[in-house]
């Protein structure tokens, strides 16, 4: 699988359009998984424009959520998921955020990790 970085966007454009609704239809045109983390309304209220031809996502990405007053995009160097978000998140999200539920790990009957 490519990186962010190589993978590119053959042709996206959008004018006038929320922004989580760009970033949804940016990462269903590029084929690339998104998580997206909501503290307020911004990427819901601010409309955004763009439009590219055969350009790398990591620049449709930045060109998109530098539209966004507060928010940030990265991608862990392990996950193919991109991941938009606040630039600085509220305790009471990073706790919510953190929280696991034993019920999705894994099978411990069957293995011992």
């Amino acid at each position: 699988m490519s990186t962010t970085q190589e993978r590119r966007v053959t042709g996206f454009s959008v004018s006038q359009t929320a922004a989580i609704q760009a970033l949804v239809d940016l990462s269903r045109t590029a084929k690339a998984p998104l998580g997206i983390v909501l503290e307020d309304d911004r990427l819901c209220t601010t409309k955004v424009k763009y439009s590219g031809t055969d350009v790398p996502l990591a620049s449709a990405l930045d060109s998109i959520v530098a539209q966004v007053p507060g928010y940030g995009w990265s991608r862990a160097q392990d996950s193919p998921v991109l991941l938009v978000a606040p630039l600085t998140i509220r305790p009471v999200t990073a706790r919510f955020l953190g929280l696991v539920d034993e019920r999705y790990g894994p099978d411990r009957t069957i293995c011992k990790c």
